[in-house]
């Protein structure tokens, strides 16, 4: 696409109407990789069919005025004549690129360490890939050390995790669940596949998990705690004999 600035661009407002249109023409039926054919005569029928006022010859001082004034290689190869838009690569993004049949201009091919790669259409987005592998590569070279938690060692949770658990849920709930997480996994031998840790115990926070089991099990206990209570009384023989009715 053309960029919309082109249009206070002092270069391009230099040409004249005609060198203008050609110029975008040119944007408009390139390749891949930014080049095409500039023969004149070609030019004129591609961008001009139905245009007969506009003559060769005025294609041809276009492009004069267009190979003086704006970024774009003219140049000559086995007796044709082709054009290279030079900053092809910073204005347009091609999806599935083709390779250019045209040849590259030897003035390109002449730059070191540029070559073919610095006008390939998806120049740019290649290097933003490479900069992402590179960053998500560091990041994976970098191994986060974990600690096991719990009476049986199944929590496993880094200094960070723990911390932010404490800060965010206080130290006597977050040992509560960690405690109460650990023995649940062993228990079961992990039966709910557990592998985030630091997610699980969150869960088991927000979920308030085992709250209920410790509050039926304190009832449980009391009531067994009275029975025995009131079984262990040792009756005397007054009392034994007030438990018959007298007659």
């Amino acid at each position: 696409m053309i960029d919309p600035s082109i249009w206070v661009s002092e270069d391009f407002s230099c040409l004249s109407i005609l060198a203008r249109l050609v110029f975008i023409g040119m944007f408009s039926v390139a390749d891949d990789e930014g080049r095409g054919r500039a023969k004149p005569i070609y030019l004129r029928s591609v961008l001009f069919p139905y245009d007969d006022d506009v003559r060769v010859i005025d294609v041809e001082k276009a492009l004069s005025e267009i190979g003086s004034k704006m970024s774009v290689t003219l140049y000559s190869h086995d007796g044709n004549q082709y054009y290279q838009l030079d900053n092809w690569s910073q204005w347009q993004r091609v999806d599935h690129p083709q390779p250019s049949k045209i040849p590259i201009p030897e003035s390109f091919e002449n730059q070191s360490g540029n070559n073919q790669e610095s006008f390939s259409p998806n120049i740019i987005k290649d290097n933003l890939i490479k900069s992402n592998l590179k960053e998500s590569n560091a990041h994976a070279s970098k191994k986060v050390t974990r600690k096991k938690y719990g009476e049986y060692g199944w929590v496993l949770l880094s200094d960070d995790e723990l911390e932010r658990l404490v800060t965010e849920y206080g130290e006597s709930e977050t040992q509560r669940c960690i405690a109460y997480v650990d023995e649940s996994a062993q228990k079961t031998g992990n039966k709910n596949k557990w592998k985030d840790w630091n997610l699980t115990v969150r869960n088991a926070i927000k979920g308030k998990w085992g709250i209920d089991n410790m509050q039926k099990g304190g009832a449980k206990n009391e009531r067994q705690q009275s029975a025995l209570a009131h079984g262990s009384r040792k009756t005397t023989g007054t009392e034994a004999a007030d438990e018959f009715p007298r007659y």
